[in-house]
């Protein structure tokens, strides 16, 4: 198992955010075939660095609110 840094993460979401398929991790350039294999890539470091405590969970999606408003026109 790699052990994965958050400077691996912020590679991945350069590159993904790049349209770019290479990155470079401990000093060794690493290919990817496609952005979908960049994103799955980008999951698998996300989980290790949050299972390490290296990185907060992603916070729980808000209920969506919507209000109404009125007038006396």
């Amino acid at each position: 198992m790699s052990t994965w840094k958050y400077a691996d993460l912020q590679a991945v979401e350069a590159a993904i955010a790049s349209g770019e398929l290479e990155i470079y991790r401990d000093g060794a350039k690493v290919t990817y075939r496609s952005v979908a294999e960049l994103e799955r890539a980008r999951e698998v470091i996300r989980n290790h660095l949050r299972a390490s405590g290296q990185l907060a969970a992603e916070p729980a999606a808000l209920p969506s609110v919507t209000y109404a408003a009125f007038s006396r026109d």
